[in-house]
């Protein structure tokens, strides 16, 4: 049976789409379903954009047509 796909709350580091989520052996593979790029490790910081590190992904308290994403990368003060 294969393994199913489970969405996070990141956002890719390039494209800054959603990034999903299955087991793979003792790690887990992250994917972006929006350009696709793929990543294996310990947790979503390989692949996010909290991985970089002036961002932060979080929920969108504000949602509206112009910003309709669940998650955002968010820019760190510096």
């Amino acid at each position: 049976m294969a393994k199913r796909w489970a969405l996070t709350q990141h956002v890719c580091g390039a494209c800054y789409g959603r990034i999903l989520a299955r087991p793979c052996g003792d790690e887990i593979e992250f994917c972006c379903a929006n350009c696709g790029r793929e990543q294996v490790g310990e947790d979503e910081t390989c692949i996010c954009a909290c991985g970089r590190l002036d961002a932060e992904c979080r929920l969108n308290t504000d949602r509206s047509p112009e910003w309709p994403g669940e998650v955002v990368a968010v820019a760190l003060a510096g």
